[in-house]
């Protein structure tokens, strides 16, 4: 158990790379910080059932968080920036070059600046045409206007508008009229389709949707199917006859549509002073995407959401003023919503990626960022290329692995991830792979291998971090110290604005008393933490208790430095026919290292006793696999194009492949210390990426939707592997019979 520990003890810290000293948004210097005291106990609050209340050792006290001259709201985050910056970069996007509706999309190799100057322009633009549009009487009588914000003091503010587009500029030009005029922004997932548009935007009641161009068609068909919506807005212009013909429907649908120049032109023609919104006023509804059935809308306030963003501020170590965020998690989500709010409040810049996922690295050779938040399967894909690089041979393989294994040595030792001579001498080349300018790495939405982390971390020379968040808590929970030698595989502390403790979970065998650390499902508090589902009493009981505390569904141990770290999942298990539980996605973390595949589901059936898997295959990887395997009956083929054919006809050349990489997943396994049974014995290989709608945003499986989509190939899957399986005696099954 970790020792209880007085907040008047807590270390002194002093800052580092101090951005504007009026912000007061500290970062510190790691030579100062005691890695084995991160957390501390609050004394008195140990209770039977569960561990103590646990805060950030250097920062217990939560009401820095709200302290002026910090933004209370995030209406004042961008205020604040474009008053005291309007000249500096604010948001970058990459221009398309090819004319409209040519295929393929060509773009610019240079990015294009839109001034905090003029994002507050804008805002104030279509903030203003919002409320024009209300007062007008175009979006319907105020009784017909859903009040999303019940608190919201005002007659006019509080009623929500709907955002469907990838990643871009007028996303978030957007969001912030809204955060003007109290009026509630809520995202509308860019890959799940109309049907979850539909949903939301009825069960939201929303009055306004800005759409981009290419969702425009869809959300003109669904007009008959969300009465509530009277303005349609869509980002890109509309003219000739592709315009006349959109805005002639919406007419014939008693529903208003124009383009965001004209909108801002009807806001500019009427503009508005601001209707500051309140700490406490709702400022989005953010829909989990989900893994199952509808989603729910989880209510965030202007409090939330700037304690969150500013908590992530902590201990960063970013210059400020100038910095490069590269925006390509998807806005949609919580989480790419933050780190782009995040980079704003530092005075730094968002760019927008293409939103082309085949050209991500290419976006980041242009956009050049300091700071690259990511997900485990962006990457694992970045390692494998490491790895594929320092494996193959030759003086260039061996001096790329001499010097990451030096490195790892010395950030093993030290916590430094940093090296005065392979850095300069042998490893100069490898962070142009990101852009060259690196600063800054965060990894969240699943847990991230040991490897990755690791190897990633000094690869680049970044301040790379693993941290935890949920929507529920504006994706902010705790997070790890760069600095930290034995930070992989831990979430780290609790941010600066939360509390945790551990709760024991009896049926799981799971227990505050647990040797050597306490083991329980993660309970949160804090001021970033939702209140509340929308409409939805049902599952806000559910998951937040009569003492406010927000059960997180997530299992973890507290170590004795006060670090978490994520040991299961209380509901994402499935036991197999002979009983044994697994965690499906804690297996998956571990395949999704081996570097023949850029997505790896694993399935279990629990009329079966082992595990079968579908991979989407990386051509290129698969050669160099083929290669290394050295099987004669694989030898023809050569080149990518021979193994996609291969993988497509599924003939003996895939079934020959299938069982060489079930044999190395195997080995894979073993070397990650898996049990038998949570073995992949049998697969289904493709070379088509997952269709979005069993994905969501955050690029985590929905896993009823992956079975049904991937029924016949599961089945098959299964059948091969039992005419495989030998049982402890060593007779095949099939044999059994």
């Amino acid at each position: 158990m970790t020792a209880q520990v007085h907040t008047d003890q807590v270390f002194k810290h002093h800052p580092i790379n101090p951005i504007p000293s009026h912000l007061l948004y500290p970062v510190y210097d790691a030579s100062l910080i005691d890695f084995n005291s991160q957390a501390i106990e609050v004394p008195g609050t140990r209770k039977e059932g569960q561990t103590g209340h646990y805060r950030n050792r250097l920062y217990p006290d939560q009401s820095v968080l709200i302290q002026k001259p910090k933004p209370q709201t995030l209406y004042e985050v961008t205020k604040q920036v474009t008053d005291e910056i309007p000249f500096d970069n604010g948001l970058g996007y990459i221009p398309i070059t090819s004319p409209r509706g040519q295929l393929p999309v060509t773009y610019a190799d240079k990015l294009e600046w839109i001034s905090y100057g003029e994002v507050e322009k804008a805002r104030m633009e279509v903030g203003s045409a919002f409320m024009h549009l209300f007062r007008a009487g175009i979006l319907g009588d105020q009784s017909r206007i859903e009040r999303i914000d019940p608190h919201h003091s005002g007659p006019e503010g509080g009623w929500g508008v709907g955002i469907w587009s990838g990643n871009r500029p007028e996303w978030q030009i957007t969001d912030m009229g809204c955060h003007a005029f109290s009026l509630v922004g809520v995202p509308l997932y860019d890959t799940l389709g109309p049907t979850a548009t539909q949903y939301v935007s009825n069960h939201a009641g929303l009055s306004i949707i800005v759409v981009s161009l290419a969702h425009l068609p869809s959300m003109l068909k669904l007009l008959p199917d969300v009465p509530s919506v009277k303005a349609v807005i869509c980002m890109e212009s509309l003219y000739g006859s592709e315009g006349e013909m959109a805005k002639e429907w919406g007419r014939r649908e008693g529903v208003f549509v124009d383009d965001f120049d004209g909108l801002r032109v009807l806001g500019r023609a009427n503009l508005l002073d601001p209707m500051v919104p309140k700490p406490e006023s709702i400022a989005t509804i953010s829909y989990t995407s989900g893994t199952t059935g509808n989603p729910k809308g989880v209510v965030l306030t202007h409090r939330n959401m700037t304690t969150a963003i500013i908590a992530q501020t902590y201990g960063t170590e970013l210059p400020g003023r100038g910095i490069v965020l590269i925006s390509y998690l998807p806005l949609s989500h919580v989480y790419g919503r933050f780190v782009d709010l995040m980079a704003i409040l530092l005075r730094g810049a968002a760019a927008y990626s293409t939103g082309d996922t085949l050209r991500l690295l290419q976006d980041i050779q242009i956009i050049k960022p300091h700071i690259l938040p990511s997900v485990p399967r962006v990457l694992n894909r970045i390692y494998a290329a490491i790895m594929a690089q320092a494996n193959g041979g030759g003086i260039k393989g061996a001096i790329l692995t001499k010097s990451l294994n030096a490195k790892l040595d010395r950030y093993h030792q030290t916590g430094d991830f940093t090296h005065p001579v392979y850095d300069k001498l042998f490893l100069s080349k490898l962070p142009q792979l990101l852009g060259g300018r690196i600063l800054y790495m965060s990894s969240g939405s699943a847990p991230i291998s040991k490897d990755v982390f690791e190897t990633l971390k000094v690869a680049f020379a970044a301040n790379f971090s693993e941290g935890w968040g949920m929507t529920e808590t504006v994706g902010t929970g705790s997070k790890g110290n760069a600095h930290d030698k034995d930070a992989s595989g831990k979430i780290g502390p609790p941010h600066v604005c939360n509390e945790f403790k551990l709760v024991d979970i009896p049926e799981m065998g799971y227990s505050a008393k647990d040797k050597p650390f306490p083991r329980g499902e993660l309970c949160v508090k804090g001021m970033n933490v939702f209140s509340g589902y929308y409409k939805d009493e049902k599952n806000t009981r559910e998951t937040i208790d009569e003492d406010g505390w927000m059960h997180t569904g997530d299992v973890c141990i507290v170590d004795e430095a006060g670090r978490f770290k994520i040991i299961d999942r209380k509901k994402n298990i499935m036991k197999l026919a002979q009983g044994e539980y697994v965690a499906l996605e804690s297996v998956e973390g571990v395949y999704s290292l081996h570097p023949v595949f850029t997505t790896m589901y694993v399935h279990g059936d629990p009329l079966k006793n082992h595990l079968v898997g579908v991979g989407v295959v990386d051509p290129q990887q698969a050669v160099q696999f083929i290669q290394s395997a050295a099987h004669s009956k694989l030898r023809r083929l050569k080149d990518p194009d021979h193994v996609a054919k291969a993988i497509q006809e599924d003939g003996e050349d895939a079934k020959h492949l299938k069982n060489e990489i079930i044999k190395s997943l195997e080995k894979l396994a073993r070397s990650k210390g898996l049990k038998g049974y949570e073995m992949v014995k049998g697969i289904h290989l493709s070379n088509d990426p997952f269709p979005p709608d069993v994905m969501t945003p955050s690029f985590k499986f929905k896993r009823q939707q992956v079975a049904d989509h991937f029924k016949t190939e599961l089945q098959r899957a299964y059948a091969e592997s039992e005419a495989n399986i030998t049982d402890a005696k060593g007779y095949k099954m099939k044999s059994l019979l």
